[in-house]
């Protein structure tokens, strides 16, 4: 069957007779590819020109999804990152015209991957096909954009669920001292998981099976999994593991008897040691999502400008808010004459564009549905896709979330690798307006607003504070050219800050006000 692919174009370098491990030495997008396979001792294997193998190959972007789960891969070769890799591994050459919907391919890991084809694209999983068909000497090479995330051998494993019956992982008191939750009536066996809720992000965890009766009669490995990303958070061959959480997302804790993944072990010694869990030090107390940007080395461009606009105090409150947050590299992206405009008018337009990236409510990437909208501070909407990765966007610009779930203490962050720009934002039309003059403010009783208008234009005028909530709205109808002045009373409004938007015709101005008492 022939596939019509949307394919991305990546850069190889053009040497003939390859191995499928040369072509990944010579692409620019397989970094992290490389250099975990090279750290699991793989690189002979893929290197050999007898062999014959199918390689699904997440590019940089794709690892980078998995945020500090990767440093955790690298950091166990022989066991977490070896287990990862050869689930991207098939025997034999598959080409992209082999493949068909609904077909399950068994991997060098043990497991299957699942082949689903719609709409032309190929996905693995949920990993879509970006550059299929990449031959070499020893096989074939599939570019993919998500790493593949087996069930680390949990397949068939009975599961114990007392962590959850005594109410989750322990938490330390206010003095960072924790309990020592430890169940000693049995021991474990060769392979369980163990579901644990209740977890304080910013805490260190401790499990052990060192101590009581049975306790080292088999060699275990021990594996730490976020149960709602499929992410490996540490992986160890020993009695004990010990791993800082960095979300609050329930962990399984895998026991398996060492050299047994991918199958059930057949060890019917049901004792090793009795389990247990507890934590140390205090916990790392969350931020806002002002404190998030600020202590980023990758969003100084952004700190600058939610400082320049005023909205860092705003962004400090109680919340809550989504903040999609573009890196510095995204504002790298923007033209110059775009930033300076912004810059020069950081309460209109700089404004408008900030509060387009914020979200009210605290909005995680596991709330997200494909084709979702929500209406953002500015007053538009944003909708996302939910895939292989998570976009946000409009017609005009769609980001990917490269840093999703940032949680904070008034909100959440998702790191995006564009500039959002709204539909009605246009700077010509604002510059059509003549002049828009809004005074006094701040002001405790009524706001004066001059609109100069150079043509006849219907015109409304809309007051929302910075949760997104419309407090008052007043439509003006149609305006002729000249001065147009409407006065706003917002003697009953509570202190604060607000978005002040005037709509005139199809576009529309943003800027910010202040109501003090």
């Amino acid at each position: 069957m022939l596939l019509s692919l949307a394919v991305t174009v990546f850069t190889f370098s053009a040497v003939q007779a390859q191995t499928i491990w040369e072509i990944i030495q010579a692409s620019e997008d397989h970094t992290t590819l490389e250099a975990a396979i090279e750290a699991a001792e793989l690189d002979g294997v893929l290197n050999n020109p007898e062999a014959n193998f199918t390689v699904f190959a997440p590019t940089d972007a794709a690892f980078a999804l998995l945020g500090g789960a990767v440093g955790d891969l690298l950091d166990d070769p022989n066991g977490g990152l070896t287990n990862t890799l050869l689930y991207h591994v098939v025997g034999g050459t598959a080409l992209s015209t082999d493949l068909s919907d609904g077909m399950e391919i068994n991997t060098a890991q043990g497991e299957t991957v699942l082949v689903t084809i719609t709409g032309g694209n190929v996905l693995i999983n949920d990993a879509e096909v970006t550059g299929p068909d990449i031959e070499a000497d020893n096989g074939v090479v599939h570019v993919i954009d998500a790493v593949l995330l087996p069930t680390l051998c949990t397949q068939g494993l009975s599961a114990v669920n007392n962590f959850v019956n005594a109410g989750g992982a322990p938490a330390p008191d206010e003095n960072g001292v924790c309990e020592v939750i430890e169940f000693t009536a049995f021991g474990v066996w060769a392979g369980e998981i163990y579901p644990v809720p209740n977890i304080v992000e910013g805490t260190e965890y401790t499990f052990s099976i060192c101590d009581g009766f049975g306790a080292g009669s088999w060699d275990a490995t021990l594996i730490v999994q976020n149960l709602a990303t499929g992410a490996v958070i540490a992986s160890v061959d020993g009695c004990d593991i010990t791993w800082t959480a960095g979300s609050s997302d329930d962990i399984g804790i895998i026991i398996q008897e060492v050299g047994t993944c991918g199958t059930t072990s057949d060890n019917s010694n049901v004792d090793n040691g009795s389990p247990s869990l507890t934590c140390t030090g205090e916990v790392v107390e969350l931020g806002t999502v002002v404190d998030i940007i600020v202590n980023s080395p990758d969003h100084t461009i952004l700190e600058d400008l939610v400082i320049l606009a005023g909205l860092d105090g705003v962004l400090s409150g109680e919340g809550p808010f989504t903040v999609f947050a573009p890196t510095d590299e995204a504002f790298g992206n923007v033209d110059q004459a775009t930033l300076d405009a912004l810059t020069a008018d950081p309460e209109g337009l700089l404004t408008q564009v900030l509060t387009y990236h914020v979200v009210p409510g605290a909005v995680f990437s596991g709330d997200l549905t494909d084709g979702l909208t929500a209406a953002t501070v500015n007053g538009e909407e944003v909708t996302f896709g939910v895939g292989a990765v998570v976009t946000v966007g409009n017609a005009n610009v769609t980001a990917t979330v490269t840093g999703p779930d940032l949680e904070a203490s008034n909100g959440v962050v998702h790191v995006i690798n564009e500039v959002l720009v709204p539909t009605t934002l246009s700077v010509d039309h604002i510059a059509s307006l003549g002049s828009l003059n809004i005074f006094p403010n701040p002001t405790n009783q009524q706001f004066t607003v001059d609109v100069n208008l150079v043509n006849s234009e219907r015109v409304s005028i809309d007051l929302v504070n910075l949760v997104g909530q419309n407090v008052k709205s007043i439509d003006l109808g149609n305006r002729s050219s000249g001065l147009n002045r409407e006065y706003i009373d917002v003697s009953g409004l509570p202190t604060g800050f607000y978005l002040m938007n005037i709509t005139v015709g199809d576009s529309q101005v943003v800027t910010k006000v202040q109501v003090v008492r």
